[in-house]
Parts: structure tokens; sequence; C-alpha cells
């Protein structure tokens, strides 16, 4: 009986499977928006040590440094990643913008290799360029204020076309408020207000959502491109020091996570702006495993589930 019934599961699982789409790998391609700070390195890192992810370009927006502050930082750590031709626009210095942590980010090095470039784009020229015959709808990824992204939309009338949906991280979207949108709130209210997707990803102030000790050792403990670039970054002097006073809070790393693995988020839609979801929760151990796979190297998109034993108990 039991034998006949493995039989049963096994021709209905299989009659199941031939009835279904053969699952596509997930795959995107992206353009990050960067104001320069040390946790943005981070979510670049992550994404640039993805398989399933095509990074078109670089904008740099002004806000934890300036444009010309961040280009050789996002430069040199292109290099070591291997991705020199990418390339990288540079959006207008804004008025008043000087936060207090900008000469902590002006010290930190990004890359071993200090790499000048003859010169850089501007963002609304890069931008042009890249999204001027997609052959899909790009994600944008933001990492600082809106600036080059609001100005995208107002000189490209068909850029909702193009964009498949911008992630942005700010601090919170119900009031907003935060970092990001104070930098430039009208090229934050003019995006919001355009229609197109806007994914909000903030840290909801956990307390514990940071990027320690441990995950520093596990960086230099692994062999992985990717680790070793957190590794270099984060064994200076200056960014020991704020380490050891476990200073640096998961932020921007959390838009690079949501791009990679949503289903670790609990996301809501505004309800005064039904193109605006917000993040209301998040899996902070599935987080710090994703991030700890991806050191390791062992992270991989297609997760699939093995038995041991072939469930035929009717409870399973």
């Amino acid at each position: 009986m039991k034998r006949f019934s493995i039989l049963v599961i096994l021709i209905l699982v299989f009659s199941a499977l031939r009835s279904q789409p053969i699952p596509v790998k997930p795959y995107h391609k992206v353009i990050i928006d960067t104001d320069g700070a040390i946790d943005d390195m981070r979510a670049i890192s992550y994404l640039l040590a993805r398989p399933e992810i095509t990074i078109m370009a670089f904008t740099l927006s002004d806000g934890s440094l300036t444009p010309e502050e961040s280009a050789p930082k996002v430069a040199s750590l292109l290099h070591d990643f291997g991705f020199d031709s990418i390339t990288i626009g540079c959006g207008p210095v804004l008025e008043g913008i000087n936060p207090p942590w900008r000469q902590f980010n002006i010290q930190v090095k990004w890359g071993n290799t200090v790499v000048k470039r003859d010169r850089y784009t501007s963002a609304a020229s890069c931008l042009e360029t890249v999204m001027q015959d997609p052959d899909e709808k790009i994600i944008l990824v933001c990492l600082g204020p809106l600036t080059n992204v609001a100005q995208l939309i107002k000189n490209d009338k068909k850029a909702s076309d193009k964009i498949e949906r911008i992630i942005w991280y700010n601090e919170s979207v119900n009031p907003p408020e935060g970092f990001n949108y104070e930098c430039d709130r009208k090229s934050a209210e003019y995006v919001m207000g355009s229609g197109i997707r806007l994914d909000v990803i903030s840290s909801l102030d956990k307390g514990d959502a940071r990027f320690d000790s441990s995950m520093y050792e596990l960086c230099r403990k692994s062999g992985s491109r990717l680790a070793s670039s957190l590794s270099f970054v984060h064994s200076q002097d200056a960014v020991q020091e704020k380490l050891r006073q476990n200073h640096f809070r998961l932020s921007d790393d959390l838009a690079a996570l949501y791009l990679t693995n949503p289903e670790l988020f609990s996301i809501n839609t505004s309800m005064n702006r039904l193109s605006i979801r917000y993040d209301t929760d998040f899996d902070l151990p599935g987080i710090r495993e994703a991030i700890g796979d991806m050191i390791r190297g062992s992270y991989y998109t297609e997760r699939n589930i093995v038995f041991s034993n072939f469930p035929v108990q009717r409870t399973m």
C-alpha cells in the first residue's frame, strides 16, 4: 500500500511539473545612483558580486560626498571588480550640503588601486545614453538624493516606459523624512509624484541592524572577491575605529538586499500614492544570512529544497 501511495504521489508531482512553465532565473539590468557613503560602497559591492545583475551605469548625487569626491572611489571599486568599462556620470552640486560625516567618508578608500579617468560624463548625459533604447526595462537603485532621477524624468517624457521601478533608501516615506529626502526635497517630491513605481527601503531604526565586527571577521576569513573588497575598506584605521564602536548601521545595504532578496521584506503600499511602496519590517536574521552567504561566495539565486526522505505521510 505504501509503494502504491508513493507511485501515485510521483505521478501527480510529475504531471503538475509538466503543466507549469519552466521558471526563469532572476535577472536585472540596473543603474545605481550613489552619494559616496561607506554603506553605499557595501551595497554596490553586493550587487557587483551578483552574476544575475547587470549594472549599466553609475550616477553620482551630492550628499554624503560631492559627485567629484565620489567619482574616483567608484572608479577604484569598479577596477577591483574588473568592471572598468561601466560609465560614471556626475550630477550637480547642491547648495548648502555638507553633512558632519563627510570628512570621514572622504578618508575611506574604496579600492586598492587609485584610478584616474580622463573625464567623467554628466549624470544627465549618462542616463540619456543608457536609457535611449533599452531592450528591457531598467531598475534604478538610488542610495542618495533623487536629484539625477528627477532630472531624467523631466528630460525624458518616456522615462516611465523605460523604468521598471526605482528602489530608494530613505528613512521614512510616511511622512517623507531622512537625509536623502532633506538634501533635495524638490526632486524627491517630483519623483514621488511621477507615478513611476518607487520602493522606499528603510532600516526602520532597528538598533541591532548593523555591519559589525563579526561580519568583518567573516570577510577576513573568506576568499571571495566581495570579501576581499569589504575587508580592504573596513580594515582602514578610520573605519576600524568606528567598527569597534559598532557604528555602521545596515542602511543603504538594505536597498541592495531588497533587490536580491525581496522575500525578506514586508512591504506596504501608500494609500495616498499607490505607486509608492515601503517596508514595514524585514527579517534581520535572514538579511545577515544572505550577506554572509554572499561574502563566503556560497549564495545562490535558485534555492531548491531537498528532502532526505520522500514525504508519504498525509500531514506532510
